[in-house]
C-alpha cells in the first residue's frame, strides 16, 4: 500500500502525520501555525500599546503631583498675604469678599475664575485675548490688566 504523505501548501514539504488523519503542529508552515504566529504578534502590538499608555499615564499622574503642590504652595502665600494685609491694613474678611467677587465678575460670569477677556492689541488693533502675552497679527507684546495675570 502506497501512501502519500500530505504536503504543505506554502512550501510543498512533506508533512509528517501522527495519525493518518491528523497532521502535526509542528509543521513549519501549517495553518495553526500562522495563526499563532498572527495572534503572538497581536498580543505583542496590544503589550506595547499597553506599556505606552501606562508611560503616559504616569508622566500625567507626576505632572498633576507637581501641580498639586505648586497650588498648595500658592494657597499658603495668599494665605499669609492676606493674614498681613488684614492685621496691617486693616482689611476686613467682608471687604475681601466683596472685592474677590467683583474681580470674578470682570469676565460677566461668578464661575471663581479670572476670565479671559478680548481686547484690541494696542498696535495693529486686531481682537485678542487676555491670555495671550504677545498678538498673533503683529507680535506686539501685550500690556498686562495686573501683575497676576498668566
Amino acid at each position: 500500500m502506497n501512501t502519500q504523505r500530505p504536503r504543505c501548501v506554502v512550501c510543498g514539504s512533506e508533512i509528517t502525520t501522527k495519525h493518518p488523519f491528523e497532521a502535526s503542529r509542528e509543521t513549519p508552515h501549517s495553518p495553526t501555525m500562522i495563526v499563532d504566529l498572527y495572534q503572538q504578534g497581536r498580543i505583542n502590538d496590544a503589550q506595547s500599546t499597553a506599556n505606552h499608555a501606562a508611560a503616559k499615564a504616569e508622566a500625567v499622574h507626576e505632572r498633576l503631583a507637581s501641580q498639586e503642590r505648586r497650588i498648595e504652595r500658592l494657597a499658603l502665600h495668599c494665605q499669609a498675604m492676606w493674614e498681613m494685609l488684614r492685621e496691617r491694613a486693616q482689611f476686613t474678611d467682608e471687604e475681601f469678599v466683596n472685592k474677590v467677587l467683583e474681580i470674578d465678575l470682570r469676565d460677566g460670569r461668578t464661575d471663581g475664575r479670572m476670565g479671559v477677556q478680548i481686547s484690541d492689541c494696542p498696535n495693529c488693533k486686531q481682537k485678542t485675548n487676555s491670555r495671550r502675552a504677545t498678538c498673533v497679527i503683529c507680535g506686539v507684546e501685550l500690556p498686562r490688566d495686573h501683575v497676576f495675570q498668566v
